[in-house]
């Protein structure tokens, strides 16, 4: 039998559910782009009250900037020219090292400026582990085609976790790859099979131009019109299907996820993510990255919206004694 806790022992401090919410529209983002990682973070709010702020400065600001607009003008000039060429798996592979690398300078930066209630956030990875853990991570999918991605991105998401701390408090982590091992593999190989399926039945099909019958040319050009429909509709379903799986992925880690008491939970589903990704892509695409302030602040939003937190209870300050009780001599 379990025993019984003393009567003596303090109760357990009660815990309260927050709402995180922005009071930042797109174009409030607009309008303070110089310094809008700071502003962003100083309009969260938690159950209304502004507890988040950053300390990130100028020089942090722009080089949060500079530096994805680089990789990116890198990656364009890799593409164009060497499209055609034998180094262009190579340079590919150091162009997804570079990006692993920007993108934890850019965690760094943003996470080791923030407070919470006036704690400070701090995240302490090396650079070199974690570019190697990227390069394993890669070759790893690879190899399994896919499938070892849920295990490869709880590898990560366990460096960075133990690499963060809210004060003096580490956070901790106990998220499983193995709930969401069978939304990978539907999401990704059903499509990529049904795909190659499609490409080599369309690769054993003659050219209608080759033909000599007109009704032969035109059954087969309705062939590959319904061809072409169908890997439409299989790219669309393997979109959302990894949306799902992304989705299903942030659950995970977040309900595994606690930080000097506060423990954290995602409510947002396939479909969120996909709309959401979606249309940043659109923004994106259509104002060749003009938008990255919108889509900056649209993901804060998105972040906000879609994760629940709970944390202990404020402790109640103690009752001041009434100013007209007698006093013992």
């Amino acid at each position: 039998m379990s025993e019984l806790p003393s009567p003596d022992a303090p109760a357990p401090r009660p815990r309260i559910q927050a709402v995180l919410t922005l009071k930042a529209s797109a174009q409030d983002a607009l309008s303070h782009l110089p310094g809008l990682r700071r502003y962003l973070a100083s309009m969260v709010r938690v159950n209304g009250r502004p507890e988040l702020a950053s300390t990130l400065s100028a020089r942090d600001e722009a080089l949060g900037w500079a530096e994805p607009a680089g990789l990116f003008l890198l990656g364009a000039g890799m593409v164009y020219g060497f499209w055609d060429s034998v180094l262009i798996l190579p340079l590919g592979f150091v162009f997804m090292i570079l990006l692993a690398w920007v993108r934890l300078r850019g965690h760094l930066r943003w996470l080791n400026h923030l407070k919470w209630r006036n704690q400070p956030l701090k995240l302490e990875v090396k650079p070199g582990p974690y570019l190697l853990l990227c390069a394993r991570r890669l070759l790893i999918n690879l190899i399994s085609f896919g499938y070892a991605v849920p295990r490869s991105d709880l590898m990560k998401w366990d460096l960075l976790v133990k690499g963060a701390r809210l004060g003096e408090r580490a956070a901790v982590s106990k998220a499983s790859f193995k709930k969401i091992g069978w939304i990978n593999v539907v999401s990704l190989w059903i499509p990529l099979t049904l795909i190659v399926s499609f490409l080599m039945t369309l690769g054993t099909m003659p050219d209608p131009d080759t033909l000599a019958s007109e009704q032969e040319k035109v059954t087969v050009a309705s062939q590959l019109d319904f061809l072409g429909i169908l890997m439409v509709v299989t790219l669309v379903c393997g979109v959302y299907g990894r949306a799902w799986y992304h989705a299903a992925l942030r659950a995970e880690l977040l309900e595994g996820l606690s930080v000097g008491g506060v423990k954290f939970a995602s409510t947002a589903s396939g479909k969120d993510v996909a709309k959401h990704y979606l249309m940043n892509t659109l923004l994106l695409g259509c104002t060749l990255g003009l938008a990255l302030p919108v889509v900056l602040q649209r993901g804060v939003a998105f972040r906000c919206r879609f994760t629940e937190i709970t944390m202990p209870a404020p402790t109640p300050k103690p009752a001041a004694a009434p100013a007209d009780e007698a006093q013992p001599s």
